[in-house]
């Protein structure tokens, strides 16, 4: 058991593109957690779990900022594990970010969901 977290892209047919996979990436769900909570998807962190938020250009900006700035926030929780963010996970997150805009600017919705 564990946070296994994913983001998919969503065409106009329905279809979904798995965009991204992630294992216990804690700060990135945080701030995932954060959105969720921002856009009413959910009430509170504990409710994020097996829900999914669509993110769009500005979120994907935001990320981007508080990937860049090391500023993804301390995230605890019994199945998250305890990893930092590091050089590795802010690089890999970046690759989702370009991907995400690429999906959305190709008329896809993009989604984040994750499950613990």
């Amino acid at each position: 058991m564990g946070l296994d977290m994913n983001a998919y892209a969503v065409d106009e047919n329905k279809t979904q593109k798995e965009l991204q996979y992630w294992r216990k990436h804690a700060a990135l769900h945080g701030w995932m957690t954060q959105l969720a909570i921002q856009k009413g998807v959910v009430n509170h962190p504990a409710d994020f779990n097996c829900e999914n938020v669509c993110l769009n250009l500005d979120d994907l900006n935001e990320l981007e900022t508080a990937i860049n700035e090391w500023t993804l926030p301390e995230t605890k929780g019994f199945f998250f594990g305890d990893f930092p963010p590091t050089r590795d996970t802010n690089e890999e997150d970046m690759q989702f970010v370009v991907k995400a805009r690429e999906a959305i600017k190709g008329g896809n919705s993009v989604y984040y969901t994750a499950w613990w």
